[in-house]
């Protein structure tokens, strides 16, 4: 079961030492090579939804705001992407595919490599009940009341999830989003659970003090404050999956199907402030050359000379062309490098890869 803890005070502290515990392999993983446009997302009620088969129906609701749930996908999404640039709000007036279009160009004014476009499918419906920590929590409660107000001891259940298509923001030629050739991968995040302590379920002083004398996780169940919280957490949980998801998918999003090239081993120089790496193309009867092209911070691009630093591998199928290169980085200022290459100038496999080399 996906599920997302909310805590505030102690139980917070707790929740980030455990956390800390499982956090070294995400803090090794490398930051993905792409600057993405987020296209505002689509909050969709999927009416009956799946059946929650947990805790006992409330008289609570979801009801998610479009740009609460964007912001907390764009923060999330900062996190594994080199960049992020949220694009402008949909015009109700337009089409969808004349939005595209505003989008599309918004995408490559600001020099996006991909776009995002994500739709938050829900249920209103809210079920809760006890969980094992309320158990946990009693001689909490026995020592003194307020003790037990920091321990998750309540769980709420619904059905939300992300779904995501990630485009190429150049489209394949003169094809552009949102084409299903231009889609470089999909995306989706689901969670289904959210634990509150009673700080965060707490409404009103009579509540306090009912939970001096009454065990906390049966108080204050459906409070006024609930659905804020549980919306709050969902958006940021849900969209912390899907970049997590990103991760995990990152050789589709490196490796696109639609053309035959991609990066590998590429990052900053040892010895100098410089990027460096290869690209490597598959022959296998295709155009044998690439071209290589890249800026920093939006410049305009520069033709990068491959000289004798290529080769090419026989012993295995497809047969590879490696590409090295080696861009040095001039001056402080520079953030970002954004490499753009084609398969022998052909434009319908133009890719492009921005390298975040200050941190």
């Amino acid at each position: 079961m996906n599920r997302v803890e909310v805590n505030l005070g102690a139980g917070a502290l707790l929740a980030l030492c455990l956390a800390g515990c499982g956090t070294s392999d995400q803090a090794a993983e490398q930051t993905l090579p792409f600057h993405v446009a987020v296209i505002p997302v689509d909050v969709d009620e999927m009416g009956a939804g799946l059946p929650i088969e947990h805790g006992g129906e409330t008289e609570l609701s979801l009801d998610f705001v479009e740009t609460e749930v964007t912001q907390k996908l764009v923060d999330a999404a900062s996190r594994p992407f080199a960049k992020t640039t949220l694009l402008s709000k949909p015009n109700r007036g337009l089409s969808k595919e004349e939005n595209y279009e505003v989008w599309v160009a918004e995408a490559a004014e600001s020099g996006a490599d991909l776009i995002l476009d994500a739709t938050l499918l829900f249920d209103r419906k809210i079920h809760t009940g006890l969980n094992g920590s309320f158990w946990v929590n009693l001689p909490f409660f026995f020592i003194g009341g307020p003790f037990n107000w920091f321990v998750n001891d309540r769980s709420y259940y619904f059905d939300a999830r992300l779904e995501a298509r990630v485009f190429s923001a150049h489209g394949i030629g003169e094809v552009r989003p949102p084409d299903r050739r231009t889609r470089v991968t999909t995306l989706e995040a689901q969670v289904s659970e959210a634990r509150l302590d009673f700080l965060d379920r707490g409404d009103g002083l009579g509540a306090f003090a009912l939970s001096v004398v009454v065990p906390s996780g049966w108080v204050s169940a459906e409070s006024s404050s609930v659905t804020g919280k549980l919306q709050d957490a969902i958006a940021a949980d849900i969209g912390t999956n899907l970049a997590r998801n990103a991760q995990t998918d990152v050789r589709q999003l490196l490796r696109w199907d639609r053309v035959h090239f991609y990066p590998e081993g590429v990052g900053l120089a040892a010895d100098e402030r410089a990027l460096e790496g290869w690209f490597v193309l598959e022959l296998d009867g295709n155009v044998a050359r690439l071209d290589l092209r890249y800026r920093t911070n939006l410049e305009p691009y520069r033709d990068y000379d491959w000289g004798d630093g290529n080769r090419v591998s026989w012993g295995r199928q497809p047969r590879k062309r490696h590409y090295w290169f080696h861009i040095p980085i001039d001056g402080e200022e520079v953030r970002w490098i954004q490499l753009e290459v084609r398969q022998a100038e052909l434009d319908a496999t133009r890719r492009t890869f921005t390298y975040l080399v200050d941190a």
